[in-house]
């Protein structure tokens, strides 16, 4: 019963996707200024540690509440902001973004409210820029495909990880070996949910990676 309320460390992100969904369907009657505004606030000063749960957890989940709803409702002005990238703008984001987190970071900002909200925010930003850009070149194909099937993996992956992890976990592995591995996984991981996700649909278990109809969203 406790983990309906606190998940695993490591499976957090599940546990925020489904209450992101519910969060979501239950204030769809509500204004979206108010959505926006009032996750916007939340994150704001939690991000500013002025409000506290005691777990890290949920304190995560409502920083980042503001951002799945922001995607939900502001989708054209993120594809506007796609449309607008050029190569110029990416460098652009990414200084902009570096700069604000370095001067933050050395001015003792990120406890003032509105800070570290608006950081993410530009991150969030450079980020679109920068995988719409990719997007228009050959090098960015192949990641535009794994973009459009990122679902299974975000929610299959760290099952293999957790396996891998106890069959590696005694191991005796080089100082090399071990800085390597992490970047090993993640195609593998990759490789192995993609894989788990087209037996699991070839065996008619494609409502696994569905929401319950009364969760779904009808324009």
């Amino acid at each position: 019963m406790l983990a309906l309320l606190l998940p695993g460390p490591s499976m957090w992100f599940l546990y925020a996707l489904a209450v992101f969904a519910v969060v979501t369907k239950l204030a769809r009657p509500l204004p979206v200024w108010l959505q926006l505004g009032a996750s916007g606030l939340l994150s704001a000063l939690v991000g500013a540690g002025m409000v506290e749960f005691g777990d890290t957890r949920w304190t995560y989940m409502s920083r980042f509440l503001f951002f799945f709803l922001l995607g939900c409702h502001a989708r054209q002005l993120v594809e506007r902001l796609a449309r607008a990238t050029s190569l110029l703008r990416v460098v652009a984001g990414v200084v902009v973004c570096v700069g604000a987190a370095g001067a933050a970071v050395v001015l003792g900002l990120r406890t003032v409210p509105g800070v570290a909200l608006a950081l993410q925010c530009l991150a969030v930003g450079a980020g679109v820029l920068l995988a719409s850009w990719a997007a228009r070149y050959r090098f960015g194909r192949p990641l535009v495909v794994l973009g459009t099937r990122t679902l299974p993996i975000y929610l299959i992956h760290m099952l293999w990880l957790a396996a891998i992890m106890s069959a590696v976990r005694h191991a005796e592995l080089s100082l090399p070996a071990a800085y390597a591995l992490p970047v090993v996984l993640v195609p593998v991981l990759t490789a192995l949910s993609l894989l788990t996700h087209r037996a699991l649909v070839a065996v008619g278990a494609s409502w696994l990676f569905a929401l319950p109809d009364r969760l779904a969203h009808r324009p």
